[in-house]
């Protein structure tokens, strides 16, 4: 998890994201960050990992109705 943050803190600092607001790079890479926490889990419990698939299949979701 702590090489998870560096590396988004890294990829959002060369990447330009703004620290507030809509940003679409700031949103791809929290993303990303999401669904590969979301895979670790599912590695060391299946059913945290597939709750946490849902959650994000709901923000997805919600997102794009917006």
């Amino acid at each position: 998890v702590i090489l998870l943050k560096e590396l988004l803190d890294k990829r959002l600092d060369l990447g330009k994201a703004r620290d507030v607001g809509i940003c679409p790079i700031r949103e791809k890479l929290f993303t990303q960050c999401f669904d590969e926490l979301t895979r670790q889990i599912c590695i060391n419990c299946s059913e945290r990992g597939f709750l946490l698939f849902k959650i994000g299949d709901e923000m997805r979701n919600t997102l794009r109705l917006y």
